[in-house]
This record gives structure tokens, sequence and C-alpha cells, in this order.
């Protein structure tokens, strides 16, 4: 069987922090139409790969999507970073607006249901922490973009957001787009993703099918619970 040729390619991918490194010598190779799970521990490096893919953070290395190196503000790239902080005094007519204004009138690809955000008049000030988040990720896929880089998306997220928003991921990736999502805490996203990296003492550690990541998380967390 002949395997799909990679869009996204990275090479050597590293960043330190003085004398500390946080992700060394990462080599990725990514087929359009995935969606990858980023697990690991935390501090592990699972939020660096994704800020250094989005260009946020100075790095070694390259990435490429095909065959062009990434670059911020190019529009083939959404980004989501752990901590997003909206401002509190603005409605969220006035963020999704201005996100909207980003990806300069290219129409939605996949659009969430109308009730996943809060009324539009609402301040983000006056909203919980997981009613910001849905905000912030509405936000973050509007528009088509190629590359879709979520760090930790389903924090502060009930049940039924969770599912709309893996079901979102899912809708993006089967358009075409490579969609990597990083968590600690990764059952949600591994039941839907295509591929899991393990991201290990900052390097990668395992790459391979997300179900079979699923499995082995299964089968450890059975083993804690029998011990």
């Amino acid at each position: 069987m002949t395997r799909p040729a990679s869009r996204l390619v990275v090479r050597g991918l590293g960043k330190r922090y003085g004398d500390h490194v946080a992700l060394e010598g990462l080599d990725l190779d990514l087929p359009g139409s995935t969606l990858l799970a980023v697990v690991g521990a935390n501090g592990a490096g699972k939020s660096t790969l994704l800020g250094s893919l989005a260009g946020v953070l100075r790095h070694e290395g390259t990435a490429s999507l095909d065959g062009r190196p990434l670059r911020p503000g190019d529009g083939r790239t959404t980004y989501l970073p752990q901590r997003l902080r909206l401002p509190a005094a603005a409605t969220v007519a006035d963020v999704l607006g201005l996100l909207r204004a980003l990806v300069d009138g290219t129409p939605d690809r996949v659009s969430p249901p109308d009730d996943f955000v809060p009324e539009g008049s609402r301040r983000i000030g006056e909203l919980s922490g997981g009613q910001a988040q849905r905000v912030a990720l509405a936000g973050a896929l509007m528009g088509a973009p190629d590359l879709v880089l979520l760090d930790e998306p389903l924090a502060n997220l009930d049940d039924e957001a969770r599912a709309i928003a893996t079901g979102l991921f899912r809708a993006h990736r089967d358009a075409g787009a490579i969609v990597l999502v990083a968590s600690p805490a990764a059952h949600d996203v591994l039941a839907a993703a295509d591929l899991a990296a393990r991201i290990d003492n900052s390097r990668l550690a395992a790459l391979g099918p997300a179900t079979a990541f699923l499995a082995s998380l299964g089968h450890t967390i059975r083993s804690e619970g029998a011990a």
C-alpha cells in the first residue's frame, strides 16, 4: 500500500531555555486529513511543540507545510494556546468579530452549533472558565486552516461541550486539515484521533495509531486499580 504524501514535515525541532532542554531533535511527517493526539505528562514538551509550530516560540530546526516553511500569520495555521486571556471587558461578539477579521473573510469550513458559545452581548469577564473556553475554541476554528494547533482545548469544558469540540476536530480533519491536539488527560482526544504522539522528557518517545495508545492507557488504569 502506498503511503500518503507528507504535508507537514518537521526536522530537528528543538527549544532550549538556557541549559534547560524543553524540546529536543523532534522529527515528524504527517499527511493531510490527520488528527494527531499529542500526549505526555505535564512539562514533557507538548506546549513547546505546538508553540514552535505556531511560530510563537523561537526554535531550532525546520517545519514546513506543503513544501513551504511555516510562517506566523500566513492564514494557513490556527493556534489556540493553553492559556489564552481574553479581554474581560469585551463582549463575546467583540472577541469573535476580531477573530473573524483575522481570517480575512474566508468562509468557515466547520461551524459549531448556535448554542455552543454564550450570547454575544455577554462580557468575557462574566463568563465561567468553560464558557470562555468555548468562545476561544470557536474563534480558533474559524475559516479553513490547513494546520490546526490546539493546546488543551478541552480544559474546563463539560461533557456535552467536549463531545461537540471533538466532533469539530474530526470535521476539520475530514475536510483535509492536519489537526494536532495536545492533552495530558487524553482519553477523549485519543478516541477521536487517527494517530498519537507521546512526548516524554522533551523527546518524541512514540508515534503510532491512537487506538493502540488508548488500549495501553486502559491496561495501565486497570493494572493500577488492581494494585
